[in-house]
């Protein structure tokens, strides 16, 4: 047994098109007020046995992994479902498009010089890498903002 390489491997524009900014925050607003419904419904000892319709996400973010919507619940208690985070969220990551991190490699696309490739990640035993380029690209896929910009 030996170490992974975990790691997100992704194409985009090499500058965000801040024009589809509201769009954004208008999507992470929203995924922020479904997951405070969660946590809500979470600490409630009364829906013990209980499953949580997440159907609300449908459209939003990538639901294909269950245990991302809990990650993502988990990440959304420390920001309050109100615009201003929203807002925040986004803005941190369009001013730090592409990442510039220690655990981030980025190149400009040979075949389109308005594009980069960027992949950020680590080698790891079996835990999430922590640096901050992987966490910013798992961050706006969870939020389901990635798409909008043009980052695949």
């Amino acid at each position: 047994m030996g170490a992974n390489l975990i790691g997100y491997l992704v194409k985009g524009p090499r500058t965000l098109d801040v024009s589809k900014q509201d769009k954004a925050v208008n999507r992470v607003l929203r995924v922020l007020e479904v997951c405070k419904k969660y946590n809500d419904w979470a600490e409630n000892p009364d829906n013990i046995g209980e499953e949580y319709d997440f159907s609300e996400l449908d459209g939003l973010v990538d639901l294909a992994d269950a245990e991302e919507v809990f990650d993502l619940a988990d990440i959304v208690i420390g920001f309050p479902a109100t615009k201003e985070s929203a807002e925040k969220i986004v803005n941190d990551l369009i001013y730090n498009w592409p990442p510039r991190a220690r655990d981030v490699v980025c190149k400009i696309d040979p075949d389109d010089e308005n594009q980069v490739i960027v992949f950020c990640g680590d080698m790891s035993w079996g835990d999430e890498p922590e640096g901050i380029g992987y966490q910013m690209l798992k961050d706006g896929f969870m939020f389901g903002v990635w798409s909008l910009f043009g980052v695949r």
